[in-house]
């Protein structure tokens, strides 16, 4: 199996169908815009005939799944149809939380200059999407090879 990411802003579905056209499968692992993504995903997935895993976070859960199978399971479209039915407030649901998250964001963005921080050295690097995996690895295998070394505790119990 492999996995290529793409470092994308997807704005339609037609962008999504572009990605994916050479794919055996898709997994909706973006998290904007807010709902419109999971539509395009399972539309784009669907007409192509390819499986659609889909995951969401809301913080601090994470969501993975269902996956969609084309031909062989229920469609993106029809889960939503069964919430719609469930529960009559789904929309509105739905619709706030793109409004919120927006709000978020547009809140987020005007608040924090994460270059600014970054020279302050309040945060230590600003890192690119596509880089960051690689960032990650590197980072987690130095912290495992350093060793500490803890200083005696005269007392056992640690002051409050």
């Amino acid at each position: 199996v492999s996995v290529v990411p793409v470092a994308r802003r997807l704005e339609g579905e037609a962008d999504v169908a572009d990605v994916a056209e050479s794919s055996q499968a898709v997994l909706e692992l973006a998290d904007w815009p807010v709902g419109e993504l999971s539509r395009w995903m399972a539309s784009a997935a669907q007409r192509l005939g390819i499986p659609h895993l889909q995951a969401s976070q809301d913080p601090p859960l994470l969501r993975v799944g269902p996956t969609f199978l084309p031909g062989r399971t229920g469609c993106a479209e029809c889960q939503a149809a069964a919430h719609r039915e469930r529960h009559a407030l789904y929309d509105e649901v739905m619709a706030f939380r793109a409004r919120r998250t927006e709000e978020l964001r547009r809140d987020y963005a005007e608040d924090i200059d994460i270059l600014h921080l970054a020279s302050e050295l309040v945060i230590d690097a600003v890192i690119e999407p596509a880089d960051l995996r690689t960032e990650l690895v590197r980072r987690l295998e130095q912290a495992l090879s350093k060793r500490r070394r803890w200083p005696a505790k005269h007392n056992p119990v640690t002051p409050v």
